[in-house]
């Protein structure tokens, strides 16, 4: 889909349609704004991507940043999307939360807070046979993978 942003987007604003929002008015960008967690599914070739809202926009400066407390949140709504759309098959998501959403905890947390989210949803119900977290070579070095315990 590089460089074909148009297409990208009717793929997403299908994926999302009975979706409820809000409408916005802004400068540039979407102006529909919908609830963090709010998941759209969509296949490129053969690959299904979940995309999830995960941050609030300030309006006039178009800045994106996020809480903890939206990043509860908008984890809450991937897996959720993720239990509807991923067949079981394994998934991949990257490390979230420590760019310029601003969430503002270090690597670490950021990773414990995902694991802790999978964890307590999955002990509602089945989410995925596996879920891979995909941590960026640059944090390698703030996370050391064996003191985590799940």
């Amino acid at each position: 889909m590089k460089g074909r942003s148009d297409e990208f987007d009717k793929l997403v604003s299908a994926a999302l349609t009975g979706q409820p929002f809000v409408q916005v008015q802004r400068p540039s960008g979407n102006t529909r704004r919908f609830k963090i967690g709010t998941t759209a599914a969509i296949d490129i070739g053969p690959t299904r991507y979940l995309l999830y809202a995960f941050t609030t926009t300030d309006i006039s400066t178009l800045k994106a940043s996020a809480t903890v407390h939206e990043l509860w949140d908008a984890l809450a709504g991937l897996w959720a999307g993720v239990t509807v759309h991923s067949n079981g098959d394994p998934v991949f998501m990257p490390l979230v939360g420590g760019g310029l959403s601003g969430v503002g905890l270090p690597a670490r947390n950021l990773l414990e807070l995902l694991l802790t989210s999978f964890a307590y949803y999955t002990k509602k119900q089945k989410i995925t046979g596996k879920l891979t977290i995909v941590i960026p070579k640059n944090l390698s070095a703030e996370i050391d993978l064996r003191q985590l315990r799940f």
